[in-house]
This record gives C-alpha cells, structure tokens and sequence, in this order.
C-alpha cells in the first residue's frame, strides 16, 4: 500500500481503535502511513499508542515496578531486571513512580545509617564513642580524643592507630624499609600520596599497596613490561608467531622497534605504559612517527595504551582477534537487522566496544544471526552541537568471535533510512588511528573528508583522562593561565595519539 499523506476522518478513527494494542509501525502498516506521522498524529491528539515489547518486557516491567515501591534504588532495579537507563526512565513515567525514586542523598540517609545496637558491635571498645556523620562515614573519638572515620560497609572498626602503615608517621618508618621517602600527600592507605625513590629520586604518586606491591617503573624498566608479554604469549596461544620487528634506517640512533609483530599477518601492536610513553619520555610526535614508519613498511600497527588492556582487556582481544582473522566468519545475508533499544545496544556496546557505550545514542539497528544479537551500529549528535543536518555514526561493533561479512553494510542501509526519514543530509564518523586505517567506512560508501592532527589526553596517577574532562573551570579561567599550564602545576602529564580521520556519506 502506498504511504498517504493526508490522515482522513476514517483513518483517524481506524488509528484511534488500534492505537491501545499496536505500535506505530503495526498501525502504519495496516492503514499506510510512515509511522513517525502515526506518532505524531498520536501525539497532537493526545491518543496513547502500545510500546513495542520484546520478549519478556511485560513481565521486566512488573518486577521493577515491584522493586521501586519496595524501597530499590534504580539503578538496583536496573541492574535486577536487565534495563539501561531510558527504558528505566520509560518504566518510571509510564507508572507514574516518581515518588518512590530517592535521591542520593536519600539512599545514604535511609540504607546506610546503622541502629544504635549495629554501632555498638561496631566500635572498637565500649569506651569508644560515635559523635558524628558525614560524607557517609561515622566519626568516631576515641577514650583519650584522637577521631578518626569509618564507613557503614566495615563490618568491625578498628583504631587505625593499631594497624600498620595507617598514620603518617607509621607510613614514612614502611616507605624507609622500602627504599623510599615520604614528600607528602598521605591521609588514608588507599588513597594517593607522594614518595620519592632513594636510588633514583624518581617521585611516585601511589597510595600504599602501589608502591609496597610495584617495582620502581625507573630503576626496573628492560624495555619489556609484564602486561606486553601478557599480550604477546595471548597471540601466540591463538597459534600466531610473534617477534620484534626494528627500522632500520641507516641512521647510527637506536632504531625503533615494533613490540609484537606478527609476521604472517603483517601486522603489528605497540603497547604503551602511561608512564614510559607520555611527552615527557618519548615526545608528542613518537606514536605517529611509529604508525607512518609501521605503514610505510606495509604492516597494519595497532597501537594500545596501558589502561585500555587494564580495564577493556576482553574488548581490546576481541578487536585483535577480528584484525587477525581469529573469528568466525559467517555472511549478512544469514543475518536480520533490525531496530534495538537504546539500552539493549548500550549493554551490547559495554561488552564489546574498548570505549563502551556513547553519551548519546537516537538510533540504534542491531544485527542478528540464528536468534542472537552479533553486531550493533548507532547514531547520536555530536557532544559539540555540530551542523543539526549531519549525524554521526558513533559506533560500530560486532560480538566476540564473528566477523561478518557485509554486516556493516548491512546495519548503515537501515541507518540511513531512519536518518533520511529524520531529515539529515550526511552522517560523519572519525576513526582513531591507534586502532583502524579506516577501510571498514571505503567499504560501506564513506569519503575521507579530513585527516586530523594528533591529540593528547591527560595523565596523572596511572590513569588517562580526556583533556575536555578538565577543561578551565570559571575560576581559573580568571587567571593568566593556560589549561595545560595549569594541569601541569597539578601533576597532570600528557600522552598523544597517532591522529584520526573524519569519514562523511551524503544522504540522498
């Protein structure tokens, strides 16, 4: 049938008998409409429409509904019943449960104080005393006045001054034995405080365990770490040989050296300690000079950093497996795509993806292969306000062990329906050349548009942060001051990538 433009009285009255147990995309069907203009009639004349529902959904309702009124967080009952945070949201307004989500300050107010009996089993003599809360902790005074905190999750407080290491002066005696002297810093063993190495005077920012359990990264640098061996006896248990790989270029400097090279793949992975590999070791331009030296040689080079193999490390194999061709290969032609919900690709995204879910997603189409979700592609605005005309294609991802061929293809065709239906006229996307050389967006129609300069993220502590996390806050902004002048007198070191590219397709 083809799609009319104009709702008549009787289709109006047809919409209207079947808008309480179809969706907008059953009713568009049956009476030949698209079914953003099924919604929108809906919406203007105030006639509630059925949600789609995957299996289960009905019964997922129910019990979060259940759960909120019996005192759960949200985010519990999110995580009881399988949801992401806009289906939550969907369940919250459909239900009418505002009044049973609590806030923060709730929760700590109702879950985490304890009854005078709990105190009492808690503390570390009767002749201890809790005189106060806050920052959800107890405070608590001991006989002869010295207070100190404890948190509701500890089942039995100790007086911190009768365990090792948990005072400054007990913390310089340990960091003596150890080969090092305290600058500063220490209030808690877990958290962060400055100590410097005797042998070398390398200073460490640590809290107690990181340096009592880690070898000075100085003193004890070989030029191979234990997680790029890790990563190198992973690859070899996938039955793949690797190697060093140097560059020779007739120079008389040490040449430079691929960390794991893979021969019979042509392909190589840099691996990259946060410490070893900042600006302040190895330079802003390192990484790129290494990508283009890799591609001039015709290898493929993946480079990874520290805390991505630390905390992604499923991820990042999942990835090199692909690269490698360690998967199984089926066609997208044996698959179905169709439309997913926003908190069933974010999951998928978490599990899957290095750099997880996006901030935003307003179209997610998800790839299916004998019943189960493979493959996710989505769209969302750019976190910039970009051009309102262009989208961008924010992430493509495929389940551990497939690789699909014309899978992508077959997720974008769905995607720009939805976004030539939505009114865009292009969708853009970059790729990261730490990871990809872009072939994936030549394959599916995309033109490189614009190949962009490297970039830096922040690090401090062993953690990288991304530099528009700590952009100038409205007080340092007043001063005379720019922000990497500014990071840099708290610590903050920089790491740089290897640049990246943005890919567009025009929508016709």
């Amino acid at each position: 049938m083809a799609n009319k433009t104009k709702i008549t009285p009787e289709i109006a009255e047809t919409i209207k008998s079947l808008a309480s147990e179809n969706t907008a995309t059953a009713i568009g069907r049956k009476v030949g409409l698209a079914k953003d203009t099924v919604k929108l009639w809906c919406l203007k004349n105030n006639v509630p429409l059925a949600l789609k529902r995957r299996e289960g959904y009905v019964e997922k309702e129910k019990t979060f509904c259940e759960m909120m009124k019996n005192g759960s967080t949200v985010k519990q009952a999110q995580i009881a019943v399988g949801i992401g945070d806009q289906t939550s949201v969907d369940f919250i307004k459909r239900n009418n449960l505002q009044q049973y989500v609590r806030t923060r300050e709730q929760v700590v107010e109702q879950d985490m104080r304890l009854s005078a009996e709990e105190l009492r089993k808690r503390l570390p003599s009767p002749d201890y005393t809790v005189i106060g809360y806050e920052n959800n902790q107890y405070i608590v005074k001991a006989p002869d006045g010295f207070v100190f905190h404890r948190s509701s999750t500890k089942k039995k407080w100790l007086d911190p001054r009768e365990t090792s290491a948990s005072t400054e002066e007990s913390i310089k005696k340990e960091l003596k034995d150890l080969g090092y002297t305290y600058i500063s810093g220490f209030t808690k063993k877990r958290n962060r405080f400055l100590a410097s190495h005797d042998i070398c005077g390398l200073v460490r920012e640590r809290n107690w365990l990181g340096i009592k359990n880690s070898d000075c990264p100085r003193c004890n640098n070989n030029g191979v770490s234990k997680k790029e061996t890790e990563v190198a006896s992973w690859i070899s248990e996938l039955g793949y040989e690797t190697q060093k790989y140097k560059f020779f270029d007739g120079s008389k400097t040490r040449p430079k050296e691929i960390d794991i090279y893979i021969p019979s793949k042509k392909v190589g992975i840099e691996f990259c300690g946060l410490y070893w590999h900042s600006e302040e070791m190895k330079g802003k331009q390192y990484h790129r000079q290494k990508m283009d030296l890799a591609k001039n040689a015709g290898i493929r080079l993946i480079t990874i950093f520290e805390d991505e193999w630390d905390s992604n490390k499923s991820q990042v194999k999942n990835f090199i497996k692909s690269v490698l061709g360690a998967t199984k290969s089926i066609y997208a032609r044996k698959c179905s795509v169709k439309e997913i919900d926003r908190g069933l690709a974010k999951d998928f995204m978490e599990a899957h993806h290095i750099q997880g879910s996006p901030r935003s997603i307003d179209f997610a189409v998800g790839l299916f292969f004998e019943g189960s979700l493979i493959g996710v592609m989505s769209l969302g605005r750019h976190h910039r306000g970009f051009n309102s005309k262009e989208i961008v294609l924010n992430r493509l991802v495929f389940s551990d062990g497939y690789s699909v061929a014309g899978g992508a293809s077959k997720l974008l065709k769905k995607c720009v329906d939805w976004a030539k239906l939505n009114g865009y006229l292009k969708i853009i996307s970059w790729s990261d050349n730490r990871w990809s050389e872009g072939n994936v967006y030549r394959k599916i129609g995309f033109e490189l548009e614009k190949e962009l300069n490297i970039d830096y993220s922040y690090i401090k502590g062993g953690k990288r942060y991304k530099k528009h996390s700590l952009k100038k806050t409205a007080v340092e902004k007043k001063l005379n001051k720019t922000e990497s002048e500014l990071r840099e007198s708290q610590g903050y070191g920089k790491i740089w990538d290897c640049g990246k590219i943005r890919w567009g397709i025009k929508i016709s």
